[in-house]
């Protein structure tokens, strides 16, 4: 259903679910919180929100997913993703050009970044969690503006895809410890990465 008249609105504390598609095409809605009382949310629940600019998630969120194209394509500019999310959708913010911030969930189950989930974003800098052990293809490629990138942890060699980052980030990340890589932060300049000391 597209929602282009839509400039407002306020999801009750009643509501558990927020279907598939349920905001699809509101292009005209500029910002949404999500209720405590929200379990789940469906798969491009707010896709091409273009104007949506502000998303405010529950801290204490009783959902564990953010799924597939939930906020892709959206105006974004910054996202503080619920410490109890354990998984991010393929797409799921892939096309929001002008999300400059994303903080990851620290939880030990948050494990794996899926495929194109902030592709085409305009993330600045990201810090990946310890907990994360697999980070799929395309997860922040291309991300033209990514210039900085921390890694809290190790990561197995077969968990990190080749084409996961712009660049030779991962063959950087790889260079002095090729089973699980090593951890701290990594800077770009055209396209080549240096670990920071």
């Amino acid at each position: 259903m597209e929602c282009t008249n839509l400039t407002s609105i306020t999801i009750p504390d009643s509501v558990t679910s927020i279907e598939t598609n349920a905001f699809y095409k509101c292009a005209n809605l500029p910002s949404i919180t999500i209720p405590d009382s929200v379990t789940s949310i469906g798969a491009s629940a707010f896709s091409n929100c273009t104007k949506l600019a502000s998303v405010t998630l529950p801290n204490n969120a009783n959902f564990t997913s953010i799924p597939t194209q939930a906020f892709s394509s959206c105006g974004l500019t910054s996202i503080t993703i619920p410490d109890n999310v354990t998984s991010i959708g393929a797409s799921a913010f892939t096309n929001c050009t002008k999300l400059a911030s994303v903080t990851l969930p620290t939880n030990a189950n948050f494990t794996s970044i899926s495929n194109s989930a902030f592709e085409g974003t305009g993330i600045a800098s990201v810090t990946i969690p310890a907990s994360v052990t697999s980070i799929e293809k395309s997860a922040f490629n291309p991300c033209n503006g990514l210039k900085s990138v921390t890694f809290q942890g190790t990561i197995a060699s077969d968990g990190f895809e080749s084409n996961a980052f712009i660049g030779d980030l991962r063959a950087k990340f790889y260079a002095t410890d090729s089973t699980n890589g090593t951890p701290g932060t990594y800077t770009e300049n055209a396209f080549v990465w240096t670990k920071q000391p």
